[in-house]
């Protein structure tokens, strides 16, 4: 059985979530940006629980409800950096969220208040609105969740992003776009209505069930799976997104994504460009992100604001091993030796973390090369290799290669001239498959080396 990468168990109280650390602004390839930029975080900012960000502010919630505002006066502010008196001070706030210039709060005695810019009546929140459990601003209109599952919405509705859906209930949260409008029902599956786009903004996909979590701009939904995956569809979508595992938390920008995985790392997909999937390499221990919208306006850079939670919400015990991963193994987040090998594959448990192998099966891509001999000779545990053979090269002749093949699949050959060192090197890619063998025939003219042992590997592509 292999090992499964649990996510981590993130609670709420409301809709703010409960696990709390200090904020770290940076831009899109994760470099913190510095004092002088008007996004940098005010000084002894801790206690996060919570972050959204509009166009011109950042918002964040500390654990005692407090809402603390900062940005830059741009001409794109509209007020959105001064919020109503009712949201501050010893208010206790449960969510706050804006994607362009207005925001929305959500007060813990269920009260909803909304300002910034009113085109269109965006902040204009029905008077006898109440017992809110949920709320989201969008690009013009705003959404709120009563406790009984009832959706209220406001705002521009030239494409029907505030046309609830007759007989939409069971709610539970919601997600304002630039244009449409996202529930998700207490049965894990969600419900979208506005613009259309031609449908691919409202066709949801199939394997859009079990979601845990909401989030959408303009053009494009992601939903997060209870499994840890990423359900995403709609028009001017980053790309690669359905191949994420792992993940606990998302965000939505405006071209551009970011997930937060289970290990504390977060990814940025679609940046610089639509293909793009990058794990941001100065960002660690963090478990919720907020984008803006990642263009410029008024010569407002993309940013991402990242709660960072202490070490310890990761490695209770310090021993290089996160919670989630010994939890998995061994049941309690303190119970694995990072020095043990309980699968026999010559990787410790902490090598075995590192390198994301399964510490209980010697073959994690069941190929029929152990974690550690792959490590050792140089291939790569987590890739099914379908085969290494060794043969002396002669200067001239064909080789052939035979290996078991499965329909779908694709191929590459690589080589190396010592096995336990140096990297492989590619010698011919997108071999299909012609199942239930291929063969392919190769001749080494190439300056490998005359009568030169030659070892080659087999490998399916991702």
């Amino acid at each position: 059985m292999k090992f499964l990468l649990l996510s981590a168990v993130v609670f709420a109280v409301g809709t703010a979530f409960a696990i709390s650390g200090y904020v770290v602004v940076t831009d899109l390839d994760g470099q913190p940006v510095p004092p002088t930029d008007p996004f940098y975080p005010p000084t002894g900012l801790t206690n996060v629980v919570s972050v959204a960000v509009p166009w011109t502010a950042m918002f964040a919630i500390k654990a005692n409800g407090q809402l603390v505002v900062w940005g830059t006066a741009s001409n794109w502010n509209w007020g959105i950096l001064t919020p109503p008196s009712s949201v501050l001070g010893t208010a206790v706030i449960l969510k706050v969220h804006g994607i362009a210039a207005h925001a929305v709060a959500l007060r813990n005695d269920g009260k909803v208040f909304a300002w910034g810019y009113n085109g269109m009546g965006r902040t204009n929140v029905p008077p006898a609105l109440d017992n809110v459990v949920d709320v989201s601003a969008g690009g013009e209109h705003t959404l709120a969740v009563r406790n009984d599952g009832t959706v209220y919405a406001w705002g521009n509705n030239v494409y029907g992003q505030t046309s609830v859906p007759s007989g939409l209930v069971n709610v539970i949260k919601v997600a304002a776009g630039g244009w449409h409008s996202v529930a998700l029902k207490n049965d894990g599956t969600p419900a979208v209505w506005g613009l259309t786009g031609g449908g691919p903004i409202t066709n949801i996909p199939p394997e859009a069930s079990n979601i845990t979590e909401i989030a959408c701009t303009s053009g494009y939904t992601l939903a997060l799976r209870s499994d840890g995956r990423i359900i995403a569809w709609g028009l001017s979508l980053p790309t690669n997104i359905n191949s994420l595992s792992n993940i606990v938390s998302i965000a939505a920008g405006y071209t551009v994504a970011a997930a937060v995985r289970n290990d504390g790392r977060v990814i940025v997909l679609g940046w610089p460009n639509y293909t793009n999937i990058m794990i941001l390499p100065n960002l660690t221990n963090v478990v919720r992100v907020a984008l803006n919208r990642d263009q410029f306006y008024d010569s407002m850079p993309p940013r991402l604001i990242a709660i960072v939670a202490p070490s310890s919400h990761f490695d209770q015990d310090g021993d290089g091993l996160h919670n989630w991963w010994e939890s998995n193994l061994c049941g309690t987040a303190t119970c694995a030796n990072p020095g043990d090998d309980p699968d026999g594959d010559g990787l410790s448990n902490l090598s075995e973390f590192e390198l994301g192998t399964s510490p209980t099966l010697a073959d994690s891509d069941e190929d029929s090369y152990s974690d550690g001999y792959e490590v050792q000779t140089g291939t790569n545990p987590l890739v099914f290799e379908s085969t290494i053979r060794a043969f002396v090269d002669t200067g001239g002749g064909t080789e052939l290669l035979a290996w078991s093949s499965k329909s779908g699949e694709v191929y590459s050959v690589w080589y190396k001239t010592n096995l336990l060192s140096g990297p492989w090197t590619l010698l011919t890619n997108g071999i299909a498959a012609t199942p239930p063998t291929n063969v392919l025939g190769y001749a080494f003219k190439h300056g490998l080396g005359h009568h030169r042992t030659i070892y080659i590997r087999i490998q399916k592509n991702p």
